[in-house]
């Protein structure tokens, strides 16, 4: 080059290169958009059955959802809009769900427990709208803070067809608002997208294999993501849901058999009182084909031994990161572990200068996903 001219250097070579990430579609997923297909491929095919003996077709839980969101549009709420349900498992919970999936607003699920002061912080921080509730828990919401109340009975009176909507509802679109578990202070709320609440469930549902041709007991409360993110996997999935509104561990093996389970979801602190039982006909009375288990507790060897069950599958997760880690089909047994890595997980266990730490050593769990919106979006 001639003296004195300035070398050019290219920007572009010395730039790290981004790879373009390929986001999932909309309509694969948001469970409202499984649940449509599904009611448009399978109108006439059981979609839930409940403890009263109702049970749903898919078509039916199409239609339940529409009249739901339409007569919460009556009652004032609108797309993006923070509803708060405090309702057992049920048909009310699935109604109030349905509706608020189809209208594109967000759940705010309630522990049916809370009241006073923790239930007026729940309140205080996800700002709903309005609270579908019933019976006993009117008042209790009633008493924590002025927020007009539902009762998910007028959900039923809507129109039956696509509520108004000022957009698409999209996979980074919130979903739920749910409280962490709060372990230096008052619970945060955590936001969180359709994507995220997608990823919850997978583990237990498409991961496994499961079908239309399967059952899923859902037994554990459907305010926590654990059993409502189960729920939305079997949507995607096909799979009839038998809805309870809680565990009965005395008759556990019985409503197995009743209900045609072929997955059920049980918390380890459940394991030692099933097994604590005295023997008798039903315990391998059963059809399951997985039970999934968080975590592995140490007499799981005896407890599949004893009731016959051909597979634990058991994963970690939490409030901010949906389910990260899993077991896989045909893994062995191992008390006290949570798996590993699902796929588009990344995580290291490092110290306050995010440093990775020695195995053995405690640290800090650091996680990213490959995909944006995948982990919780923020705090409010």
């Amino acid at each position: 080059r001639p003296r004195g001219q300035r070398r050019r250097h290219s920007r572009l070579a010395t730039r790290p290169v981004l790879n373009a990430v390929d986001m999932p579609h909309r309509e694969d997923v948001l469970t409202w958009c499984a649940l449509e297909r599904n009611a448009a491929d399978r109108p006439n095919a059981t979609m839930a059955s409940f403890a009263d003996g109702t049970t749903w077709t898919w078509g039916e839980a199409e239609s339940i959802g529409r009249r739901a969101a339409n007569a919460l549009y009556d009652a004032g709420v609108r797309q993006d809009d923070h509803v708060a349900v405090m309702l057992p498992n049920g048909p009310d919970f699935l109604r109030s769900w349905f509706g608020i999936l189809s209208l594109g607003a967000v759940i705010v699920p309630v522990n049916l427990s809370f009241k006073g002061a923790m239930l007026q912080h729940l309140l205080a921080r996800a700002q709903p709208v309005t609270v579908v509730t019933i019976g006993a828990y009117s008042a209790t919401v009633a008493d924590a803070g002025d927020v007009p109340i539902l009762d998910p009975a007028t959900l039923s009176a809507g129109a039956d067809a696509p509520p108004p909507q000022r957009h698409p509802t999209q996979p980074w679109d919130t979903h739920h608002i749910m409280l962490t578990g709060g372990t230096t202070g008052p619970s945060k709320a955590a936001r969180c997208s359709h994507l995220h609440f997608h990823n919850l469930g997978r583990y237990g549902t498409a991961e496994l294999g499961i079908g239309q041709d399967d059952v899923f007991l859902i037994d554990l409360p459907l305010f926590h993501t654990a059993a409502l993110g189960m729920l939305g996997g079997c949507i995607a999935t096909r799979t009839p849901v038998s809805v309870r509104s809680t565990p009965d561990l005395r008759q556990y093996w019985e409503t197995l058999n009743q209900t045609g389970a072929t997955v059920a979801l049980i918390l380890s602190s459940m394991i030692g009182f099933l097994l604590s039982q005295e023997p008798r006909s039903a315990d391998r009375d059963h059809r399951l084909r997985f039970m999934l288990c968080i975590p592995i507790p140490g007499d799981a060897p005896t407890f599949t031994r004893r009731f016959g069950i051909p597979e634990i599958i058991t994963a970690y997760g939490s409030t901010e990161l949906s389910t990260m880690m899993s077991s896989r089909p045909g893994d062995p047994i191992r008390p006290h572990t949570c798996g590993e890595l699902r796929p588009g997980y990344h995580a290291r266990i490092a110290d306050e200068n995010d440093i990775p730490v020695a195995p053995g050593q405690t640290g800090e769990l650091i996680v990213r996903h490959d995909i944006p919106w995948s982990l919780s979006t923020e705090y409010i």
